[in-house]
């Protein structure tokens, strides 16, 4: 009888530990309720860290629940906290409605927003950045995302993720609908051309 207890608590003991070390989603909050096309949407939140899981999956669900207005990844810090900048509007972005984010690592956890296609903002009729995004960003498309592309990745590295993972194609398609991944990274080869005299 005892000799069965000791084998169950260790068993316990364990699984325990187990289930300890796996990672979850804690909490997570944005910097607004709603957003207009233009603006910037600023996730940030707590996991319990894992080191086995390497980044937190963030998806911005459309009001249908049948398409992604975006997707991306943040890397949490060892404490667990992590944030992430998404640019809104687009081609995706199609419906003005009650968007999800879902924001998983080990499990899931979901809030909601607001999205309003219209650049006028209803409380005092004062126009967004929106009107004017095409001029921001003609000559240099990086500016739209802070950080993104970091200066310590290669230009290749999201080059490869681009050709090769349909997700992160389609995310950096409906950030930068009229720029090549080439010319945002910072590396095109048609343009990078070599005159001798």
């Amino acid at each position: 009888m005892i000799r069965s207890f000791l084998i169950l608590f260790s068993i316990l003991l364990v699984f325990g530990n187990f289930i300890s070390v796996f990672g979850s989603v804690q909490n997570f909050s944005t910097d607004k309720l709603t957003y207009y096309d233009g603006d910037t949407l600023k996730i940030s939140g707590i996991v319990n860290y894992d080191p086995t899981i390497p980044s937190v999956i963030l998806q911005i669900i459309t009001p249908g629940g049948t398409g992604l207005a975006g997707i991306g990844t943040a890397l949490p810090k060892s404490d667990g906290s992590f944030s992430s900048t998404f640019h809104v509007g687009g081609p995706t972005w199609s419906d003005d409605g009650t968007y999800t984010i879902k924001v998983s690592y080990g499990g899931n956890t979901e809030k909601t927003f607001s999205y309003q296609k219209s650049s006028v903002n209803s409380k005092n009729n004062v126009p967004t950045d929106a009107d004017n995004s095409n001029e921001l960003f003609t000559e240099n498309p990086k500016m739209r995302i802070p950080g993104f592309p970091s200066l310590d990745i290669s230009p290749q590295y999201y080059i490869d993720r681009y050709n090769t993972e349909p997700i992160y194609k389609s995310w950096f398609d409906s950030q930068f609908p009229n720029y090549a991944i080439q010319d945002v990274v910072g590396y095109n080869q048609h343009t990078s051309k070599i005159f001798l005299l």
